[in-house]
């Protein structure tokens, strides 16, 4: 877990998104401040019998959008670098258009059953970060199901029966931590 004694950060615990074969998760329809800099944090870490456990960027993709249908790839660091075996907490600072009001987060992996995510926050950023130019964006695909932000809204009896690689949002309340 992310705050075991495989981390090297405080990490909130058990509670963390393991990626599987074709599998992404994707926030959408966050309501921005007016500021414009921001900071996107996770925990994440990797480990695998079988592909090794060193944490490789190339293999780990966090996007954004201010549309669900055209996505930037965001540059993200971990404090010490990259780790093997271990979770750590990475940092992207981005700088979104003046009058941009929504935003998507978009996470893929492209290595099955060796990453998991933890920890995900979006906060206004104290200075400036790379700045994002939502024009130049790409429409990834299928990412395993149907298009980022394009799922629909299903109850867990419906994503039961769904055939394989359906997208599906689920809405629910956290029972007990």
């Amino acid at each position: 877990t992310s705050n075991s004694n495989y981390s090297d950060y405080a990490g909130s615990g058990s509670n963390n998104l393991f990626f599987g074969s074709n599998a992404y998760f994707s926030v959408t329809g966050i309501k921005l401040q007016s500021a414009t800099d921001y900071s996107l944090t996770f925990g994440a870490e990797k480990y695998s019998q079988d592909n090794g456990s060193l944490f490789k960027h190339n293999e780990f993709h966090v996007y954004v959008s201010n549309d669900g249908a055209k996505w930037v790839e965001l540059e993200y660091s971990f404090p010490n670098g990259d780790k093997e075996g271990r979770w750590d907490l990475a940092t992207s600072n981005f700088t979104v258009p003046s009058g941009t009001t929504t935003l998507g987060i978009y996470v893929k992996v492209d290595v099955a059953s060796s990453y998991r995510l933890d920890d995900l926050c979006l906060a206004v950023a104290s200075s400036a970060g790379t700045v994002i130019d939502f024009s130049k964006g790409v429409d990834l695909g299928t990412g395993g199901g149907d298009k980022p932000g394009r799922a629909t809204e299903m109850k867990i009896c419906e994503v039961v029966s769904s055939p394989s690689g359906t997208a599906a949002i689920v809405t629910g309340t956290v029972a007990a931590t």
